[in-house]
């Protein structure tokens, strides 16, 4: 009994070996698959990879050139149209930024150009620049981005609203005016560089005393208007000016609200009174 039981054993142990080396073949077949599978998907994945970062250093490239050829001056429509044919023109068009006219052309048939050469210069008409004169006593009044409208001999009856965009640093020492420069819009391009306009800046909104312009005689020395008194006489009065427009001049002093000032032939009647010796009523010297 006790041999035929270790017989039996022997028996049962050689045949679960049997079927254990049964399954190592196709295990080792699984793995080798699983291998080759996993270093196919390696190399895909690598290989995409690779095509990834050609495709970005290709538009990378492309891009920069096309930002070169943009700096050169090159626009987009001829850009893309070397793009398409994949070759370059003998003949460039350069365009301008902006529309208006030459003022200079720089360049002529034949001629070599260098890099940073001025080829045109080309004055843009959306808007245009109002040099004003204002005079010197009231130069004060104008201040930066106050509204101004200008009128023109060729065109009457219309007014062009604009702005202040500078006021120069310097006075004309001849005429005693400061240069204030307004900005308007020019639709249509109808205002033409040379033109002559009359200016009115826009005011404050106080109330002010206003006397008709051609009432006031400026000496040099002083400046009066003649007065018509109650009883049929004439007297000149000394004041002091302030802003003028639209026909009128402001008075700062020397006038008081009510009083009658002449405003047709006061030259004369400043000539009889000089000749005959009446003193003007001085500022702030009541009646």
């Amino acid at each position: 009994m006790l041999l035929e039981s270790l017989s039996g054993n022997v028996t049962t142990s050689l045949e679960d070996g049997h079927e254990a080396g049964a399954w190592e073949a196709p295990l080792a077949s699984l793995l080798n698959t699983l291998t080759t599978l996993v270093a196919g998907l390696a190399a895909m994945v690598l290989l995409q990879l690779l095509l990834l970062a050609l495709w970005k250093w290709c538009v990378n490239r492309r891009y920069y050139a096309r930002q070169r050829l943009k700096l050169m001056g090159m626009s987009d429509a001829l850009i893309g149209e070397v793009e398409r044919t994949g070759r370059t023109s003998g003949t460039v068009t350069i365009r301008s930024p902006i529309a208006g006219v030459i003022q200079t052309l720089d360049v002529r048939a034949g001629m070599t150009l260098t890099a940073g050469q001025s080829l045109a210069q080309v004055s843009g008409i959306g808007t245009v620049w109002l040099n004003a004169a204002v005079p010197e006593a009231q130069s004060s009044m104008v201040r930066l981005g106050q509204s101004a409208n200008a009128t023109l001999a060729a065109f009457p009856g219309e007014t062009f609203a604009g702005r202040v965009t500078a006021v120069l640093p310097s006075t004309q020492a001849d005429s005693r005016t400061l240069t204030v420069r307004i900005e308007l819009a020019n639709k249509g391009g109808r205002l033409r560089p040379g033109m002559f306009a009359t200016v009115a800046f826009a005011g404050d909104g106080k109330p002010a005393l206003l006397v008709p312009s051609e009432a006031v005689i400026r000496t040099g020395a002083r400046t009066l208007v003649m007065l018509a008194l109650p009883d049929g006489r004439y007297r000149p009065a000394e004041v002091r000016t302030g802003r003028e427009g639209g026909g009128k001049t402001e008075v700062l002093a020397g006038l008081a609200l009510g009083e009658k000032v002449v405003a047709s032939g006061q030259f004369l009647l400043d000539s009889e009174a000089s000749l005959t010796g009446v003193a003007a009523r001085p500022i702030g010297g009541g009646q």
